[in-house]
């Protein structure tokens, strides 16, 4: 499936949300990852974060699938390819954090 020509470019509205620990934890531990710092506020501390840091992907907008569905994609008939995040700071569980995005196509 071509990407459509219309979508690329799109900036989508920025969406500010909180970063729920409980959903942080969840995820680290269903990717695998063992980093005692995004699971153990203890080690968090030890290696200098204040609480638990959350990985980039966790701010990835609300829905992250509105905007496909909105300029006319079939969910049924994509892969998702790869992301990429530009991050400034840390961002930590159970804080508010704002995230924004905008459609590319690297093809």
């Amino acid at each position: 499936m071509a990407v459509n020509p219309n979508a690329i470019g799109i900036v989508h509205p920025m969406a500010t949300m909180t970063l729920d620990p409980g959903r942080s934890t969840f995820f680290v531990k269903t990717i695998g990852e063992t980093n005692p710092i995004f699971t153990d506020e203890s080690a968090a501390a030890e290696a200098g974060y204040r609480p638990l840091p959350v990985p980039p992907v966790e701010l990835e907008h609300t829905d992250p699938c509105a905007w496909i569905t909105a300029v006319g994609v079939d969910l049924r008939r994509i892969l998702h390819g790869e992301k990429e995040f530009a991050c400034y700071s840390t961002a930590y569980a159970g804080e508010s954090a704002a995230a924004a995005s905008t459609s590319r196509s690297d093809t």
